[in-house]
């Protein structure tokens, strides 16, 4: 068995193909730092707040879905924030009836009847707590809000039970 470098029967070893990591070798030592004071405008990354030379700026439209305005209804924060099983608004009913004849009409589908609850349900949720921190479970008769808001949030959980705690979705819709 062979110990020199260069592979079986000591023979030199081949030249490897040029890579992208081939133009690394002709960095000298003194041009690489990780100090910030060396890795100025013209060396390295970009500082804050400039861009890349020849990059030009250019808004990009994300679209909006404002549910307050599409309902046509008042401000979330003057709603009532009801709890137990939340009364499904009409607002509610007319937009899902609107978006499922719109997907029957423009592509053929017909939303399940699994589909049509989870956006119910998310609407509904969106219509009375939108922005707020709320605990709620989903039921077979539609969403159950158990505790709005951090404190009453905290309370409950430290109250029930971990099977209890395992049905129980908390957030902001």
């Amino acid at each position: 068995m062979s110990t020199g470098t260069g592979g079986p029967g000591n023979s030199p070893p081949a030249a490897s193909p040029p890579t992208e990591f081939s133009s690394l070798q002709t960095l000298r030592r003194a041009d690489i730092s990780d100090e910030p004071q060396a890795m100025g405008p013209g060396r390295g990354s970009p500082q804050q707040g400039e861009r890349p030379q020849g990059t030009v700026p250019r808004s990009i439209d994300l679209g909006s879905f404002d549910l307050v305005q599409v309902l046509n209804a008042p401000s979330v924060a003057a709603r009532p924030k009801p709890k137990g099983i939340l009364p499904v608004p009409p607002e509610v009913e007319t937009l899902v009836a609107r978006e499922d004849a719109r997907l029957l009409k423009e592509h053929g589908i017909v939303s399940t009847e699994e589909d049509r609850r989870r956006q119910v349900d998310s609407l509904t949720l969106q219509y009375y707590f939108e922005g707020y921190d709320v605990a709620y479970r989903q039921t077979p008769q539609g969403i159950e809000v158990l505790a709005v808001g951090l404190q009453e949030i905290g309370e409950l959980l430290r109250v029930i039970s971990q099977e209890e705690l395992l049905k129980i979705r908390v957030g902001q819709p």
